[in-house]
């Protein structure tokens, strides 16, 4: 179901992980920019790939960071031993501890798990909605009973999932 990314998409991602904005990257591709923000928005394929070469920069600034950090802390512990620069270097460590959380949230990089993510987020929603229209003596039976609450569970992500291959293949059609 899901499909390969193609030659374009590859570059897209190349020129997105750079920095560049939807406009420019549809420039360079040959496509319009509405074409980049859909594949960014609503192909899983696309999405996972662009995921992974994010994490991967992410990873490799990590560990070039990481390889300076002895020689920065060293400089920063000397700082801090001399009166004069003290202020300045503690507020520079302070700022280093916080680091951490600048990383980027970690992103789902396989097709599959995004697929999974829509498929759930639609069933949740399918599944309030059935809960907003029962009545409160079917609320209640649906508490007694387990295995209706189940059953209607199972309804709502079976019909989500065939909402979200439909939206992904109608997608998949407008772009070719």
């Amino acid at each position: 179901m899901l499909q390969k990314l193609s030659d374009a998409q590859r570059k897209a991602i190349a020129l997105l992980v750079e920095g560049k904005r939807d406009a420019e990257v549809a420039a360079e591709v040959g496509v319009c920019r509405l074409t980049i923000i859909r594949w960014r928005l609503h192909n899983p394929a696309f999405q996972a790939a662009l995921n992974q070469k994010r994490r991967q920069l992410w990873d490799e600034a990590g560990d070039r960071l990481s390889a300076l950090l002895p020689d920065a802390l060293s400089a920063l512990g000397k700082q801090l031993a001399d009166e004069r620069r003290s202020l300045s270097a503690a507020v520079a460590v302070l700022r280093l501890s916080g680091l951490s959380r600048l990383a980027s949230q970690p992103c789902p990089t396989q097709a599959d798990e995004i697929l999974d993510a829509l498929i759930d987020a639609r069933a949740a929603e399918i599944d309030r909605e059935a809960m907003r229209s029962l009545s409160l003596g079917d609320r209640n039976a649906e508490i007694a009973e387990p295995r209706r609450r189940r059953q209607r569970e199972a309804k709502g992500r079976l019909q989500a999932q065939r909402e979200v291959l439909a939206r992904l293949k109608a997608l998949s059609e407008e772009n070719n």
